[in-house]
């Protein structure tokens, strides 16, 4: 509410961001190697990367304002983010040689997210998003509720990050040597940054009788 005047019974001044975001990434390698001679040699590597980056907004507030209700002042700004990731990769590798064989099978996964929301509630002046100061600056807002006057800003996010890898390698030499070598590995990284605040700041006049 900007720049008005309001008479009514109540106010209500809501502000709800309720994006839901799906991410995967899958990456698989498979290779077989077969001879009847001397040698036989399976090589193969797999990977998956998947980073999310997620920065929205949620604004509600009382600006430059008269206000004048019976009942109550409500303001309210929401956050319900629901971000779901997964990536997976996989690996195989078969070698199969009647002398030496060799197998390899590498496998990696990176998931990365990153969430900086800014979720702002207020009577007066708007917050800055500086993370500890307000700057001063006067408000016209006259505000009066025969009611309760409430002002909230809320963060109920949720992030659910998979990361998986899987390697397998097999090396068959019934009458040398043989060797499979097989590793993998799996990294998951959540970073959150949000700015939430709720406030009344600078208002000319502020009155209640709830």
């Amino acid at each position: 509410v900007e720049t008005s005047d309001v008479t009514a019974e109540a106010l209500n001044v809501l502000a709800f961001l309720v994006p839901e975001f799906t991410n995967d990434a899958f990456g698989v390698a498979v290779s077989v190697a077969f001879s009847t001679g001397s040698f036989a040699g399976a090589f193969g590597l797999s990977g998956a990367s998947m980073q999310a980056d997620i920065s929205d907004t949620a604004e509600a507030g009382i600006s430059n304002s008269n206000i004048d209700v019976t009942g109550n002042v409500f303001v309210w700004a929401d956050d319900k983010t629901e971000l779901s990731t997964g990536s997976g990769s996989g690996s195989l590798q078969v070698s199969i040689s009647g002398d030496a064989s060799v197998a390899l099978a590498p496998s990696a996964v990176k998931n990365s997210v990153s969430m900086g929301n800014q979720v702002l509630g207020w009577i007066g002046s708007k917050p800055s998003t500086d993370r500890l100061v307000d700057a001063p600056n006067t408000d016209t807002s006259m505000v009066y509720a025969g009611g309760s006057i409430d002002v909230q800003a809320t963060s109920r996010q949720s992030v659910t990050n998979t990361a998986v890898a899987v390697a397998v390698s097999v090396a068959l030499a019934p009458y040398f040597d043989s060797a499979a070598l097989s590793g993998s590995g799996a990294s998951s990284e959540v970073t959150t940054n949000n700015i939430i605040k709720a406030s009344v700041n600078d208002v000319e006049s502020l009155a209640m009788s709830g």
